[in-house]
Protein backbone atom coordinates (compact mmCIF):
# COMPACT_ATOMS: atom_id res chain seq x y z
CA UNK A 1 0.00 0.00 0.00
CA UNK A 2 1.12 3.54 -1.10
CA UNK A 3 -0.70 5.39 1.39
CA UNK A 4 -0.63 6.04 5.46
CA UNK A 5 -2.79 4.49 7.50
CA UNK A 6 -4.71 5.94 10.28
CA UNK A 7 -3.80 5.57 13.56
CA UNK A 8 -6.35 3.81 16.02
CA UNK A 9 -5.99 7.52 17.86
CA UNK A 10 -6.36 8.82 14.77
CA UNK A 11 -8.56 12.78 15.31
CA UNK A 12 -9.90 15.58 13.22
CA UNK A 13 -7.99 18.08 15.00
CA UNK A 14 -4.47 16.14 14.17
CA UNK A 15 -5.83 16.13 10.53
CA UNK A 16 -6.83 19.71 10.56
CA UNK A 17 -3.20 20.51 11.69
CA UNK A 18 -1.41 18.42 8.43
CA UNK A 19 -3.31 20.17 6.41
CA UNK A 20 -2.49 23.55 7.41
CA UNK A 21 0.86 22.64 7.64
CA UNK A 22 0.96 20.88 3.80
CA UNK A 23 -0.56 24.24 2.87
CA UNK A 24 2.24 26.14 4.67
CA UNK A 25 4.74 24.17 3.00
CA UNK A 26 2.96 24.58 -0.25
CA UNK A 27 2.71 28.58 -0.31
CA UNK A 28 6.44 28.76 1.29
CA UNK A 29 7.48 26.91 -2.61
CA UNK A 30 9.06 23.91 -0.90
CA UNK A 31 9.69 21.45 -3.66
CA UNK A 32 8.43 17.67 -2.16
CA UNK A 33 5.07 19.38 -1.42
CA UNK A 34 4.41 21.05 -4.59
CA UNK A 35 5.37 17.60 -6.40
CA UNK A 36 3.21 16.31 -3.98
CA UNK A 37 0.21 17.79 -5.22
CA UNK A 38 0.56 18.12 -8.83
CA UNK A 39 -0.77 15.15 -10.34
CA UNK A 40 -3.84 16.63 -8.93
CA UNK A 41 -4.35 19.45 -9.77
CA UNK A 42 -4.63 21.87 -12.73
CA UNK A 43 -4.06 24.91 -10.95
CA UNK A 44 -1.45 25.39 -8.40
CA UNK A 45 -0.85 28.88 -8.36
CA UNK A 46 -4.04 29.36 -5.65
CA UNK A 47 -4.42 26.25 -3.99
CA UNK A 48 -6.06 26.96 -0.49
CA UNK A 49 -6.48 25.25 2.93
CA UNK A 50 -9.64 22.86 1.37
CA UNK A 51 -6.93 21.81 -1.66
CA UNK A 52 -4.43 20.69 0.74
CA UNK A 53 -7.75 18.68 3.32
CA UNK A 54 -7.96 16.85 -0.13
CA UNK A 55 -4.43 15.88 -0.45
CA UNK A 56 -4.26 14.48 3.13
CA UNK A 57 -7.46 12.68 2.60
CA UNK A 58 -5.58 10.80 -0.21
CA UNK A 59 -2.50 10.52 1.88
CA UNK A 60 -4.49 8.02 3.67
CA UNK A 61 -6.66 6.70 0.71
CA UNK A 62 -9.69 8.65 0.97
CA UNK A 63 -11.18 9.69 -2.61
CA UNK A 64 -12.48 12.84 -0.38
CA UNK A 65 -11.96 15.08 2.86
CA UNK A 66 -15.85 14.16 4.07
CA UNK A 67 -15.42 10.57 3.39
CA UNK A 68 -12.21 10.32 6.00
CA UNK A 69 -14.23 12.39 8.30
CA UNK A 70 -17.20 9.82 7.87
CA UNK A 71 -14.53 7.41 8.47
CA UNK A 72 -13.62 8.77 11.64
CA UNK A 73 -16.64 9.78 12.99
CA UNK A 74 -18.40 5.66 12.45
CA UNK A 75 -17.93 2.80 14.58
CA UNK A 76 -15.48 1.24 12.41
CA UNK A 77 -11.94 1.55 14.11
CA UNK A 78 -10.06 4.22 12.16
CA UNK A 79 -7.07 2.04 11.11
CA UNK A 80 -9.79 -0.43 9.58
CA UNK A 81 -9.60 0.33 5.83
CA UNK A 82 -12.85 1.49 4.43
CA UNK A 83 -14.38 -0.35 1.38
CA UNK A 84 -13.68 3.39 -0.47
CA UNK A 85 -9.71 3.04 0.63
CA UNK A 86 -9.45 0.06 -0.56
CA UNK A 87 -10.98 0.74 -3.66
CA UNK A 88 -8.88 3.99 -3.85
CA UNK A 89 -5.86 1.56 -3.17
CA UNK A 90 -6.69 -0.54 -6.37
CA UNK A 91 -7.32 2.57 -8.58
CA UNK A 92 -3.70 3.85 -7.55
CA UNK A 93 -2.32 0.62 -8.49
CA UNK A 94 -4.11 -0.33 -12.29
CA UNK A 95 -3.29 2.75 -13.48
CA UNK A 96 0.14 4.13 -15.61
CA UNK A 97 1.49 6.88 -12.66
CA UNK A 98 3.69 9.51 -14.15
CA UNK A 99 4.63 11.42 -10.76
CA UNK A 100 7.74 12.92 -9.46
CA UNK A 101 7.24 11.01 -5.92
CA UNK A 102 6.10 7.75 -7.00
CA UNK A 103 8.27 5.19 -8.85
CA UNK A 104 6.44 3.49 -12.09
CA UNK A 105 6.37 -0.52 -11.77
CA UNK A 106 4.35 -2.51 -13.44
CA UNK A 107 4.51 -4.90 -10.55
CA UNK A 108 1.55 -2.39 -9.82
CA UNK A 109 -0.23 -3.89 -11.85
CA UNK A 110 -0.15 -7.36 -10.44
CA UNK A 111 -1.31 -5.73 -6.87
CA UNK A 112 -4.31 -4.10 -7.84
CA UNK A 113 -5.67 -7.55 -10.07
CA UNK A 114 -4.59 -8.92 -6.47
CA UNK A 115 -6.79 -6.48 -4.38
CA UNK A 116 -9.60 -7.59 -7.05
CA UNK A 117 -9.48 -11.21 -6.32
CA UNK A 118 -9.62 -10.31 -2.53
CA UNK A 119 -11.77 -7.79 -2.32
CA UNK A 120 -14.04 -8.47 -5.35
CA UNK A 121 -16.80 -6.15 -3.36
CA UNK A 122 -14.78 -2.65 -4.57
CA UNK A 123 -16.61 -3.63 -8.14
CA UNK A 124 -19.54 -1.97 -6.64
CA UNK A 125 -18.21 1.10 -4.98
CA UNK A 126 -17.94 3.37 -8.18
CA UNK A 127 -17.75 3.43 -11.98
CA UNK A 128 -14.21 4.09 -11.82
CA UNK A 129 -13.30 0.81 -10.34
CA UNK A 130 -15.51 -0.86 -13.16
CA UNK A 131 -13.79 1.07 -15.58
CA UNK A 132 -10.15 0.26 -14.97
CA UNK A 133 -11.20 -3.63 -13.91
CA UNK A 134 -12.77 -3.66 -17.87
CA UNK A 135 -16.41 -5.11 -16.47
CA UNK A 136 -18.57 -4.00 -18.73
CA UNK A 137 -21.41 -5.03 -16.98
CA UNK A 138 -21.11 -3.26 -13.88
CA UNK A 139 -19.79 -0.15 -16.27
CA UNK A 140 -23.81 -0.63 -17.82
CA UNK A 141 -24.75 -1.05 -14.77
CA UNK A 142 -23.78 2.45 -13.14
CA UNK A 143 -24.72 4.65 -16.14
CA UNK A 144 -28.37 2.95 -16.10
CA UNK A 145 -28.23 3.87 -12.21
CA UNK A 146 -27.04 7.95 -13.24
CA UNK A 147 -26.56 8.56 -16.97
CA UNK A 148 -24.67 11.73 -15.56
CA UNK A 149 -21.98 9.49 -14.31
CA UNK A 150 -20.62 9.47 -17.93
CA UNK A 151 -18.16 12.41 -17.62
CA UNK A 152 -18.45 13.04 -14.09
CA UNK A 153 -14.62 13.25 -12.70
CA UNK A 154 -14.19 11.05 -9.38
CA UNK A 155 -12.07 8.00 -8.28
CA UNK A 156 -8.53 8.35 -6.40
CA UNK A 157 -7.28 10.09 -8.88
CA UNK A 158 -10.54 12.90 -10.11
CA UNK A 159 -10.67 11.19 -13.31
CA UNK A 160 -13.36 11.28 -15.89
CA UNK A 161 -14.45 7.29 -16.04
CA UNK A 162 -13.13 7.34 -19.91
CA UNK A 163 -9.81 8.12 -18.14
CA UNK A 164 -9.80 5.07 -15.82
CA UNK A 165 -9.75 2.55 -18.80
CA UNK A 166 -7.45 4.30 -20.83
CA UNK A 167 -4.98 4.42 -18.32
CA UNK A 168 -5.49 1.11 -16.68
CA UNK A 169 -3.47 -2.20 -17.47
CA UNK A 170 -5.06 -4.30 -15.27
CA UNK A 171 -4.16 -7.79 -16.40
CA UNK A 172 -6.23 -9.67 -19.27
CA UNK A 173 -8.86 -6.54 -19.04
CA UNK A 174 -10.68 -5.60 -21.71
CA UNK A 175 -10.97 -1.75 -20.58
CA UNK A 176 -11.10 -1.31 -24.60
CA UNK A 177 -14.55 -2.72 -24.50
CA UNK A 178 -15.28 -0.76 -21.81
CA UNK A 179 -14.19 2.49 -23.57
CA UNK A 180 -16.61 1.67 -26.97
CA UNK A 181 -19.46 1.49 -24.52
CA UNK A 182 -18.74 4.85 -22.32
CA UNK A 183 -17.97 6.95 -26.04
CA UNK A 184 -21.62 5.44 -27.55
CA UNK A 185 -22.50 6.75 -24.16
CA UNK A 186 -21.36 10.26 -24.77
CA UNK A 187 -18.04 9.99 -23.03
CA UNK A 188 -15.60 13.27 -24.00
CA UNK A 189 -13.07 11.69 -26.23
CA UNK A 190 -10.61 14.58 -25.16
CA UNK A 191 -11.12 14.29 -21.17
CA UNK A 192 -7.48 14.90 -19.98
CA UNK A 193 -6.28 15.96 -16.65
CA UNK A 194 -3.14 18.40 -16.08
CA UNK A 195 -0.17 17.53 -14.31
CA UNK A 196 1.04 20.60 -12.47
CA UNK A 197 -0.98 22.51 -14.71
CA UNK A 198 1.45 22.42 -17.49
CA UNK A 199 1.30 19.02 -18.95
CA UNK A 200 -1.72 17.65 -20.52
CA UNK A 201 -2.62 14.48 -20.11
CA UNK A 202 -5.28 12.69 -22.15
CA UNK A 203 -7.38 9.71 -22.40
CA UNK A 204 -4.85 9.14 -25.75
CA UNK A 205 -1.80 9.67 -24.10
CA UNK A 206 -3.41 6.79 -21.49
CA UNK A 207 -3.47 4.56 -24.15
CA UNK A 208 -0.14 4.86 -26.14
CA UNK A 209 1.12 4.69 -22.70
CA UNK A 210 5.51 5.13 -22.17
CA UNK A 211 7.65 8.00 -21.54
CA UNK A 212 10.67 8.48 -19.35
CA UNK A 213 10.13 5.80 -17.33
CA UNK A 214 10.37 3.48 -20.33
CA UNK A 215 7.72 1.09 -21.83
CA UNK A 216 7.89 -2.07 -19.42
CA UNK A 217 7.45 0.65 -16.36
CA UNK A 218 4.65 2.61 -18.54
CA UNK A 219 3.47 -0.14 -21.05
CA UNK A 220 1.38 0.96 -24.19
CA UNK A 221 -2.49 -1.09 -23.41
CA UNK A 222 -2.62 -4.40 -25.24
CA UNK A 223 -5.09 -2.80 -28.40
CA UNK A 224 -3.20 0.24 -28.55
CA UNK A 225 -3.06 1.10 -32.31
CA UNK A 226 -6.94 -0.32 -32.83
CA UNK A 227 -7.50 1.86 -29.42
CA UNK A 228 -5.95 5.06 -30.48
CA UNK A 229 -7.69 4.72 -33.76
CA UNK A 230 -10.71 4.12 -32.14
CA UNK A 231 -10.34 7.73 -30.18
CA UNK A 232 -9.25 9.75 -32.98
CA UNK A 233 -12.44 8.29 -34.98
CA UNK A 234 -14.46 9.65 -32.07
CA UNK A 235 -12.97 13.30 -32.35
CA UNK A 236 -9.66 13.17 -30.02
CA UNK A 237 -7.71 15.75 -30.75
CA UNK A 238 -4.31 14.25 -33.18
CA UNK A 239 -2.38 17.46 -31.72
CA UNK A 240 -1.76 15.47 -28.70
CA UNK A 241 2.14 16.86 -27.68
CA UNK A 242 1.93 14.22 -24.21
CA UNK A 243 1.29 10.99 -26.49
CA UNK A 244 3.69 12.27 -29.03
CA UNK A 245 6.35 12.94 -26.78
CA UNK A 246 5.72 10.26 -24.50
CA UNK A 247 6.65 7.58 -27.54
CA UNK A 248 9.75 9.35 -29.08
CA UNK A 249 12.04 7.06 -26.98
CA UNK A 250 11.57 3.86 -28.60
CA UNK A 251 11.76 2.89 -32.72
CA UNK A 252 8.08 2.99 -33.47
CA UNK A 253 6.76 5.87 -35.53
CA UNK A 254 3.38 4.23 -35.00
CA UNK A 255 1.70 6.90 -32.88
CA UNK A 256 2.92 9.41 -35.17
CA UNK A 257 1.31 7.47 -38.53
CA UNK A 258 -1.73 7.85 -36.51
CA UNK A 259 -1.61 11.47 -35.46
CA UNK A 260 -1.04 12.46 -39.05
CA UNK A 261 -3.30 10.29 -40.56
CA UNK A 262 -6.16 11.99 -38.37
CA UNK A 263 -5.24 15.83 -39.16
CA UNK A 264 -1.93 16.64 -37.30
CA UNK A 265 -0.41 19.67 -38.99
CA UNK A 266 2.74 21.31 -39.13
CA UNK A 267 1.65 24.47 -37.71
CA UNK A 268 -0.12 22.73 -34.69
CA UNK A 269 1.01 24.37 -31.68
CA UNK A 270 2.27 22.66 -28.79
CA UNK A 271 -0.38 22.45 -26.43
CA UNK A 272 2.25 22.02 -23.08
CA UNK A 273 2.75 25.18 -21.03
CA UNK A 274 5.99 26.33 -21.24
CA UNK A 275 7.41 27.75 -17.72
CA UNK A 276 9.29 31.47 -17.60
CA UNK A 277 10.59 32.70 -14.69
CA UNK A 278 7.73 30.77 -12.55
CA UNK A 279 5.35 31.68 -15.04
CA UNK A 280 3.15 29.53 -17.56
CA UNK A 281 2.75 30.60 -21.02
CA UNK A 282 1.78 29.19 -24.37
CA UNK A 283 4.48 27.37 -26.10
CA UNK A 284 5.83 28.62 -29.07
CA UNK A 285 7.24 25.22 -30.74
CA UNK A 286 4.78 23.64 -33.02
CA UNK A 287 4.49 19.66 -31.95
CA UNK A 288 6.34 18.56 -35.13
CA UNK A 289 8.77 20.69 -34.42
CA UNK A 290 9.85 19.64 -31.25
CA UNK A 291 9.74 15.65 -32.57
CA UNK A 292 11.70 16.80 -35.46
CA UNK A 293 14.45 18.22 -33.31
CA UNK A 294 14.15 15.22 -31.38
CA UNK A 295 14.70 12.69 -34.38
CA UNK A 296 17.64 14.85 -35.48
Amino acid sequence: MSYRSLPKNASLENLKKQSKSLLKSIKSGDAASLSRIKPFFSDISNLGLQDAQLVIARDYGFSSWRKMVLHLQSPTPADKLSSDQLANEFLQHVVLIYSETVRADPSRFEHAANMLVEYPEILDENIYVACAAGDTEKVKAWLLTDKNLINQKGGYHHWEPLMYATYSRLPNADTFAVARILIQQGANPNAHYMWGGQYRFTALTGVFGQGEGGPVRLPEHPQYEAFARFLLEAGANPNDSQSAYNRIFEDDNTYLKLLLEFGLTEDARNNWLLEIDGELIEHPQSTLRFQLNHAI
